[in-house]
């Protein structure tokens, strides 16, 4: 059994994940990540410069937020690379709040990023959440979630599901789809798109489709396991999940579906009954993840915590389109939250039809003397 770290809490964790994350990034794609950097209080994984843009892999920056690394003169030193990197792609930068709950606002320990990105806005909340695996009679590693306990009853009865083993290929199967790891490169490739298309409903680049292709599957397994859901009518990946086995715990990430299959078939559901499975497999007591607002209630029912909000903060100095975002709120959860509300769009709207009746009497006023 792998027992995390006593002198890390569930926060540090979650944060120190992501670290591990950006890690496995820089080591699969070294064609596209020049470098990995990192000191000890931020990481940030860089494109090379033979890559202009690309939406997958993304290049993503986070920190850990202890409130002292705020007052080192050495914190900020990866800012001025991720100020160069946004000159010409998204970058994506994952500021955890864990000194309070349900933040929306723009954090004030953060101004200084802002300033330094004034075209930046916070385009998404996700939450950090962490399960404990704990010991059953048998002194074995068991979860004994109920709702996690029904839905692997269920896939036993639906998809002769028992459960994962440490080489298993295929992990479960109906006549629908097939849950198994990857072992092709067209596999590979189908990854980046199922990624794009379940997180921002878009499609991969061929340029992106080829990155993941050309990547070794030897390198893409190290320290982390797959799995991915494949439609058996067209033979397409049409789901996957990551888990990162960690120094200190496990972590989930990469969880995506594709948009038509969303919601639909519980593949979901069953992808993270088989995240945990692989963790227990692997020996681990813990298991961290981010969750977007959709994905909260799910991980919930299977036993998650919720810790603290994560702000994205969407940052590209050359375009137009976040221009736009940036001066009129648009997509910003910050602005959309605190700002657009019902009684605020009421006042603004009370105010400019009130400007409006003022400028029409003034106009009718102004025109009837010019008749006269």
């Amino acid at each position: 059994m792998i027992t995390y770290g006593h002198a890390l809490g569930d926060n540090e964790l979650i944060i120190h994940s992501l670290f591990e994350f950006n890690r496995w990034v820089a080591n699969s794609f070294p064609s596209v990540h020049s470098s990995l950097e990192e000191t000890k209080s931020e990481t940030f994984n860089c494109l090379n410069d033979d890559f202009k843009h690309i939406n997958e892999p993304s290049p993503f920056y986070t920190c850990k937020f202890k409130r002292e690394n705020f007052l080192n003169n050495n914190f900020p030193v990866l800012l001025k690379n991720v100020k160069k990197q946004s000159e010409k792609t998204y970058v994506y930068l994952f500021l955890p709040d864990c000194d309070t709950k349900n933040s929306k606002k723009r954090l004030e320990k953060y101004n200084f990023i802002y300033e330094m990105f004034p075209y930046s806005h916070v385009c998404e909340i996700n939450y950090g959440m962490s399960l404990n695996i704990d010991k059953n009679q048998f002194g074995l590693l068991d979860c004994t979630n109920d709702y996690y306990v029904t839905t692997k009853n269920l896939m036993k009865n639906e998809m002769n599901y028992n459960g994962v083993s440490i080489g298993d290929i295929i992990y479960a199967e109906n006549k629908d789809f097939i849950y198994k790891k990857i072992e092709t490169k067209k596999e590979l490739g189908e990854i980046s798109d199922t990624l794009l298309d379940g997180f921002c409903n878009i499609n991969a680049s061929e340029e992106e489709k080829q990155i993941y292709s050309d990547c070794s599957l030897d390198v893409f397994h190290k320290n982390c396991e797959w799995v991915i859901v494949k439609s058996k009518k067209d033979d397409q990946v049409i789901a996957c999940a990551q888990l990162i086995k960690g120094e200190y715990c496990a972590a989930i990430f990469s969880l995506a579906v594709r948009t038509k299959y969303q919601r639909k078939f519980g593949i979901g559901k069953c992808l993270m009954v088989m995240m945990i499975d692989l963790a227990i497999a692997n020996g681990y007591n813990k298991i961290v993840m981010q969750s977007t607002k959709l994905g909260r209630p799910l991980y919930e029912k299977l036993g998650f915590e919720y810790n603290f909000d994560f702000q994205i903060v969407s940052i590209c100095q050359n375009d137009s389109e976040i221009f736009w975002k940036c001066v009129f709120g648009l997509n910003d959860e910050d602005w959309n939250e605190n700002y657009l509300t019902k009684s605020n769009i009421l006042k603004v709207t009370g105010i400019g039809v009130g400007i409006a009746s003022i400028v029409g009497v003034i106009g009718y006023s102004l025109w009837k003397k010019l008749q006269q």
